[in-house]
């Protein structure tokens, strides 16, 4: 009998795992408040990398997360989403250049992809930058790492789940979930939809999904402020982070724009402040001269789901039987990974290995309840 599920969340991380049930058999319905992909997933800088990831196993999860992005990108027919091109860090403030200095040294000690080069060699890799405005050495490569036109990959999974004979269900927020003889149940509208696995992939609204069944996931919200440029004549391979500014390509000429400044700026109500919106502008045409002048053609701001502790919460949590939680800050990087190692689960029963670090056990569960996971 095949595994009956209802994945609440197409973000990228529940059209992802929909995705994977669906090509295994599974009878899956996915749900979602809005449309999918136009949460927390439209509004993310989308960068593929296990950078600055610790302890040492959440950064090996990365680099796995990174792998099956790299994999699909080439096996999969349509992986327009996918975009290598690596990414080239510097600082200019002492204390930061020796914290890259430090990062490299441990990222080329764990075997991952991290190189220096020099002024030279940044300009002939990226020769739209300005020169004379950067410092004369300390930047820092890392070629394994990429970044994802999300609203893409997200069409190539629900396309994959529907032809799978999979159902996508629009504004269908989750009232209620209960437990009917043993099995989960989904309340939504007119529909009770009853499983054998409801999982929660609801992003920073899966602690409420949660709340639904008795259970208070340690989660804080974190907004994030995303700037994409008016379309320009910008020569740009991969991504950049400078001190003042992140930027990478984002089609059609664009530009995508972050900062960690930016996101600290983001006022009452997850509003952008015009303030923000005109600094990364401006530190984007100061590296990059062809960018003068632009304009921001749409300014996002996400909600991410941050757990309390910084790792993944994925399993079951006491409350209504057959209820899962996959939830994690790093959605984009591991959301193909996820797929495929909570797939194995559900399908077979077996715990992964590695998975004590990410389990929903009590202990992590008190922080909630200590009142470490308000948001």
């Amino acid at each position: 009998m095949p595994l009956q599920a209802v994945v609440i969340g197409a973000g990228v991380v529940g059209a992802a795992l929909a995705a994977e049930l669906v090509d295994r058999g599974a009878n899956v319905t996915l749900l979602d408040a809005g449309t999918p992909g136009r949460g927390t997933s439209s509004a993310t800088f989308a960068w593929v990398n296990s950078n600055d990831k610790e302890p040492e196993a959440y950064h090996q999860l990365n680099v796995a997360g990174m792998q099956a992005h790299q994999r699909a990108a080439r096996q999969w027919s349509g992986g327009d989403w996918y975009h290598p091109g690596g990414n080239v860090e510097w600082q200019v403030d002492d204390d930061a250049r020796a914290g890259l200095e430090r990062k490299v040294e441990r990222l080329r000690g764990l075997g991952y992809q991290a190189e220096w080069l020099s002024r030279a060699e940044v300009a002939a890799r990226e020769p739209d930058l300005a020169t004379d405005r950067l410092p004369a050495d300390g930047f820092a490569v890392f070629d394994d790492e990429a970044w994802v036109d999300v609203p893409v990959l997200i069409g190539a999974l629900l396309e994959r789940v529907r032809s799978g004979g999979g159902e996508v269900v629009h504004a269908a927020h989750a009232e209620a979930i209960d437990d009917a003889d043993g099995h989960p149940t989904v309340v939504t509208g007119a529909r009770r939809l009853t499983a054998d696995v409801v999982v929660n992939c609801a992003g920073p609204d899966a602690a409420n999904v949660a709340t639904l069944a008795g259970v208070h996931l340690p989660i804080r919200e974190v907004p994030g402020l995303i700037v994409s440029s008016e379309p320009a004549v910008v020569r740009l391979r991969g991504m950049l982070h400078t001190p003042r500014v992140n930027v990478r390509p984002e089609g059609g000429g664009r530009l995508m724009l972050h900062s960690t400044d930016a996101d600290a700026g983001v006022g009452a109500g997850y509003t952008a402040r015009r303030s923000s919106v005109e600094a990364l502008l401006d530190a984007a045409a100061h590296v990059l001269p062809a960018a003068s002048g632009l304009g921001a053609e749409s300014v996002r701001v996400g909600v991410r789901p941050v757990p309390a502790d910084g790792l993944p919460l994925l399993g079951p949590a006491p409350g209504v039987a057959g209820l899962y939680h996959v939830v994690t800050h790093s959605g984009v990087t591991l959301s193909l990974h996820l797929a495929t190692v909570v797939a194995d689960h559900l399908l077979t029963d077996r715990e992964p290995d590695d998975y004590a670090l990410y389990r929903l056990d009590e202990a992590r569960l008190a922080q909630a309840a200590s009142g470490s996971g308000e948001a």
